[in-house]
């Protein structure tokens, strides 16, 4: 049985542990609150500008690998974590990345270096991005937006997908995938949609080219907004995990002043009863 100094160091020690722990959750917290508050200023009628743009063109008349894909592989966007407490939610995107793919062809992009071992163990390709913080979200969306785009236009990569961190409450994170390009697989066109023939679309560039150029500032824009996703969820998950690691400390701490209060009884009686027995010894016959 631990001496009575060495509880009352393990005492000491855990309850630092759990004001440590507890700034740390506030931190995360405060950090959710935050990032959340920016989702939700998104500048939405940039998205609405996008679709009401492709209702106009009609997708099918181009031939560029933004639209139609000239490859079969597929090139899977993996945002990634690389901040502590983060690993589960990590192996579930490049899970859900691996089942998007199956056996075919691809290609991983990855943010950070976290997750090396794990692509490793699924032998697939992967480029290695920076990983994202808040400051250089734009940089480091512009260099994925530049590799992939250069790959698409050199018909390397055909269908891009990107896979993330949804955060659907501050408790659950759910793991989602989305399209990214081919265009013509993000809008479709209704083949019951009633076309006027009298309305004129008047094209001063051609499709091809502006399909280039838009895809382009639809990656970086769709990017950001899956970082800033995936960011939420890592603080979600680490406010959550901090939580649980809370309650243990104090579930510790219970057990351990338990111990400490019967440690000290068990030192008093067994003081008690050496001088009892000391006493009836010496005591005259």
């Amino acid at each position: 049985m631990p001496t009575l100094p060495v509880i009352a160091q393990e005492r000491i020690v855990s309850s630092n542990m759990k004001q440590i722990m507890g700034t740390m959750k506030g931190i995360a917290m405060s950090s959710f609150v935050e990032v959340k508050k920016k989702r939700e200023m998104r500048f939405d009628r940039f998205t609405t500008s996008f679709n009401s743009f492709f209702q106009l063109a009609d997708l099918s008349k181009a031939k560029n690998p933004f639209v139609q894909p000239d490859s079969s592989t597929i090139c899977v966007i993996a945002i990634t974590s690389n901040e502590s407490f983060m690993a589960g939610l990590n192996n579930k995107v490049i899970k859900l990345a691996r089942e998007k793919t199956g056996d075919r062809p691809c290609h991983f992009v990855v943010t950070g270096p976290r997750m090396i071992g794990r692509l490793k163990q699924e032998k697939v390709p992967y480029t290695i991005f920076p990983g994202f913080r808040d400051k250089n979200m734009l940089n480091v969306a512009t260099q994925i937006k530049d590799f992939v785009t250069q790959k698409v236009r050199e018909k390397e990569f055909g269908k891009v997908l990107a896979v993330y961190a949804d955060p659907v409450s501050l408790s659950n994170q759910e793991i989602k995938a989305v399209t990214l390009l081919p265009a013509h697989d993000i809008y479709t066109k209704d083949p019951a949609e009633v076309i006027d023939k009298d309305e004129i679309f008047c094209e001063e560039s051609t499709l091809d080219a502006t399909m280039e150029y838009l895809s382009e500032i639809w990656i970086i824009y769709k990017l950001i907004s899956l970082f800033q996703d995936n960011k939420l969820s890592e603080y979600a998950a680490q406010a959550m995990q901090l939580d649980g690691s809370l309650q243990n400390l104090e579930e510790l701490e219970k057990k351990l002043k338990l111990l400490f209060v019967k440690t000290r009884r068990e030192m008093i009686d067994a003081s008690l009863r050496e001088t009892v027995t000391a006493m009836m010894v010496n005591a005259p016959g």
